[in-house]
């Protein structure tokens, strides 16, 4: 049966896996100790991805695809290195086992899973989002709420009609 493995890529990486309209599993990990070196963190994650992707064996990976650019947040230049790095050896990863990998930008599958695509600060984002997964049944950590978010975006894309079968589907639930 396939199955999606939704990914919110950051140093703890949030994860979630279903087969189309199936209930999920999820969970996170942290990626190295705090204040450990950049290759620590890529070791880490090429262990975090071969046990994910040898457990759920998914048809697809789907990855936030996160924002670097000006506004309200400025990253600095170790943070945005780390997320690059974490998203190559992610869509490196999919390539080498021959997955379909999609990118996919916040505001989308926050906008499909909570109703509203922009919030004021990452607090209120995160706050709907775990929001929204209460309503679902489930008792998601901020990462594995955006790896839900995610999962159920890719899964109404991929599976429209498997994703209509959701009880209080994430179109028409209310945070």
């Amino acid at each position: 049966m396939p199955g999606i493995l939704a990914l919110d890529p950051a140093r703890t990486i949030g994860w979630a896996w279903a087969p189309p309209s199936e209930p999920p599993q999820f969970g996170h990990a942290r990626l190295g100790k705090i204040g450990c070196e950049t290759d620590e963190i890529a070791e880490a994650l090429s262990i975090f991805l071969t046990a994910r992707l040898d457990m759920c064996q998914p048809d697809w990976i789907v990855r936030e695809n996160f924002y670097i650019g000006g506004g309200r947040v400025q990253m600095n230049p170790q943070t945005i290195y780390v997320l690059c790095g974490i998203a190559w050896q992610i869509d490196l990863a999919a390539r080498e086992r021959g997955i379909e990998c999609r990118k996919v930008n916040t505001s989308a599958f926050t906008k499909f899973f909570t109703g509203k695509g922009k919030y004021p600060d990452r607090a209120a984002k995160k706050a709907a989002t775990m929001a929204m997964c209460r309503i679902h049944g489930w008792q998601a950590t901020e990462d594995e709420s955006d790896a839900l978010a995610l999962l159920f975006y890719a899964e109404a894309k991929l599976f429209p009609e498997a994703a209509m079968k959701r009880a209080a589907g994430p179109l028409f639930a209310r945070a």
